[in-house]
């Protein structure tokens, strides 16, 4: 299995390392995209932590929301790095433990939603497009399908250029919650642009049906990718590296 690090990862004490897609039959169980209490998720750290390990998940990514509007408490980041320390202190080696941030497109020029001390002390930036920029007071539901295709597309390439981002969150994840799926072939550009730049995409489980389609486009760029389930609730942690383990044999038949 080939692993090579990539943006925050790359210059961490741990080397902590992505996966090629080629190398996906023989993925471990990792969990790269997660939401507790703190913000939207229905679970604590510890509880998130503690289903982790009866799963058997060996990698286990944090990524609460830097928005916010998604903050339940103020002050929540201290909080928060230090339940994820905590329990890296009772896990030991059985479980990588990283505190990371879902952090959003704030403009079409690399700037993202997030502080400096956030940006600071994160092990892994989780870009996403989340609300279109330049909009205005419009919601992204106003506007036409032609205009979110273009501010979806153009945030989605902002981000695969970016080198303060690890991976790109759910690909054509909020044009698809309007209008449907994103194109592929536009999907095709802007991992083709990020495998270039050594930014990682998400295998999205719960935005990218069927995910075969997503990791055809990875293999063809050669792409890193990271295997997230956007998980909210304790059933659906580690849910996209399970159902991608029992579904092998559609992507890897001899």
């Amino acid at each position: 299995m080939e692993l090579a690090p990539t943006g925050k990862l790359a210059h961490s004490q741990k080397r902590l390392y992505f996966l090629k897609a080629r190398d996906l039959k023989d993925a471990p169980l990792w969990e790269y995209h997660v939401h507790t209490s703190y913000t939207d998720g229905q679970c604590t750290v510890g509880e998130v932590v503690s289903f982790a390990q009866e799963q058997g998940i060996t990698r286990l990514v944090f990524t609460e929301h830097t928005e916010p509007e998604h903050a339940n408490t103020k002050g929540w980041f201290g909080q928060y790095l230090g339940d994820i320390e905590r329990e890296r202190r009772l896990v030991g080696n059985r479980i990588d433990i990283l505190a990371g941030l879902e952090v959003p497109v704030t403009d079409l020029s690399g700037g993202l939603h997030i502080t400096r001390e956030m940006e600071r002390q994160a092990q892994f930036i989780l870009g996403a497009v989340h609300r279109y920029p330049g909009i205005g007071a419009r919601r992204v539901g106003d506007l036409s399908r032609e205009e979110a295709l273009e501010l979806e597309y153009r945030c989605l390439m902002s981000l695969a250029q970016n080198p303060r981002v690890d991976s790109i969150a759910h690909i054509g994840g909020t044009f698809s919650q309007y209008w449907g799926t994103f194109p592929h072939e536009l999907s095709a550009e802007v991992i083709a642009v990020a495998a270039r730049n050594g930014v990682a995409i998400e295998i999205n489980s719960q935005y990218h049906r069927p995910m075969e389609t997503y990791i055809r486009m990875c293999l063809d760029c050669d792409a890193y990718i990271t295997l997230g389930s956007n998980a909210h609730r304790l059933r659906e942690v580690g849910l996209c590296a399970s159902l991608l383990r029992d579904g092998s044999q559609v992507l890897y038949k001899e």
